[in-house]
């Protein structure tokens, strides 16, 4: 500290070295107050291997609430986009789409053709992977025990998963038993991939 006389009074002003030590413990005080933020966040950095070898889903780096509410808000936002562009599709080949109520059902829609009914999940895929390959996760995010899971469609819950890849602005209609274990990975240049014979294949949805 240093004296500095005004008038008939004298003033102590803080030194330079006061000051940046303020200032440095001010900052170490919002340092852990972020540890402290990250730590109670700690649940959105599950991956994809744990201690007893299940698979849990890695919610990526979003250390608040609010950030993580966003990103699920953008998520639905595109599901429900992905929704309106089966509807249309579908329509065009003479299908008929009817929605069930709430979001109790495994399903997103059920397709009649003349009688025959189908169930059909919809998935859609936009980031290609640097192969250039979309990988979709065929499977619902569950929260059990402050942990987030991968629950997988059954023969008994849906008939179809319908792949949209926005960019290539193309269709697959899988049926449920043909598909990795919780994840397809579809490859629209390659008429090799797997999953090739079923684009555009609307025909499945008739049979």
């Amino acid at each position: 500290m240093t004296k500095a006389k005004v008038g008939a009074k004298q003033y102590r002003v803080p030194s330079t070295k006061y000051r940046a030590g303020k200032t440095k413990t001010r900052a170490k005080a919002k340092a852990k107050a972020k540890q402290t933020i990250f730590k109670q966040t700690s649940l959105v950095e599950k991956r994809w291997s744990g201690e007893d070898g299940r698979k849990k889903r890695r919610m990526g780096r979003r250390h608040d609430y609010d950030e993580e509410r966003i990103w699920w808000l953008q998520t639905k936002h595109r599901g429900e986009w992905a929704e309106m562009q089966f509807l249309a599709r579908a329509s065009q080949h003479g299908l008929i789409v009817s929605k069930p109520w709430g979001e109790s059902a495994r399903y997103d829609f059920l397709v009649d053709f003349r009688g025959s009914v189908n169930r059909v999940q919809v998935k859609s895929c936009s980031v290609p992977m640097a192969n250039g390959r979309y990988k979709f996760q065929l499977g619902k995010r569950t929260l059990k025990n402050d942990e987030w899971w991968l629950k997988q469609y059954s023969k008994q819950q849906i008939d179809f998963f319908a792949l949209y890849i926005p960019p290539e602005d193309l269709w697959y209609i899988v049926p449920v038993q043909v598909r990795g274990a919780g994840s397809a990975t579809v490859d629209p240049r390659s008429g090799m991939n797997c999953y090739a014979k079923y684009r555009e294949g609307w025909k499945l949805l008739k049979s």
